[in-house]
């Protein structure tokens, strides 16, 4: 005769083991889910952390991007100061909070980062960059009318850079006028606002440039 109770009983063992090999089999995968959730985060923090830690191009890059693109004077400033010690950064807002800046405010406006060329000096920490971007010059604030749109820009920046809590900041920014040998003439962005009152008329040649990338 069949024992119903031992049947009974070997029934409930086998439900017990299955349920049990289910909870494991799903807790495994589980984890695994969780793991590949985790490592892209880990890594993308990594990679934020070492932003700034040392003179690229891609983190000089970075800064021209923020100070160049803006869509009116100052609007940026949130933008640009985490790439500026905090002494230049005060210097650079009120240099735009002076009235000869503020009366072209609301005038000359959208100013888009084009491109740069950017010889580096890494034993000085300083950076020379040669800056291309668009704005447009307004006739009346808020009116496209008679306006000019995407105006191109150059201008040739000479940028010192401090490290400060491991990060390299631009510690000062001076406008270079550049000429040619055989010119007298500088070629001028118009508003441009610079971080650094200081104006240099510097002549650079060829090899004296290229030696800023040793």
């Amino acid at each position: 005769m069949i024992d119903t109770q031992k049947v009974s009983f070997l029934k409930r063992v086998v439900m017990g083991v299955i349920l049990l090999l289910v909870f494991l089999v799903g807790l495994g995968f589980g984890q695994m889910g969780h793991h590949k959730e985790v490592t892209p985060k880990s890594q993308q923090t990594t990679k934020a952390a070492k932003e700034g830690t040392a003179l690229t191009n891609k983190w000089v890059t970075s800064f021209l991007v923020a100070y160049y693109t803006k869509k009116d004077l100052g609007e940026n400033r949130n933008r640009y100061k985490e790439y500026m010690t905090e002494g230049l950064y005060t210097a650079t807002v009120s240099e735009e909070n002076e009235a000869q800046n503020q009366a072209y405010k609301g005038y000359v406006v959208n100013f888009t980062f084009s491109s740069a060329k950017l010889y580096i000096n890494t034993k000085d920490k300083e950076v020379i960059a040669q800056v291309h971007y668009t704005n447009d010059l307004l006739q009346k604030k808020n009116s496209s009318s008679g306006a000019q749109t995407n105006v191109d820009n150059s201008t040739t920046l000479k940028l010192s850079y401090t490290e400060v809590n491991g990060k390299y900041l631009v510690n000062q920014m001076t406008t270079l006028l550049m000429t040619s040998s055989d010119s007298d003439v500088a070629d001028q962005a118009y508003g441009d606002v610079t971080a650094n009152n200081t104006t240099t008329n510097t002549q650079l040649s060829s090899e004296e440039v290229a030696d800023t990338n040793e």
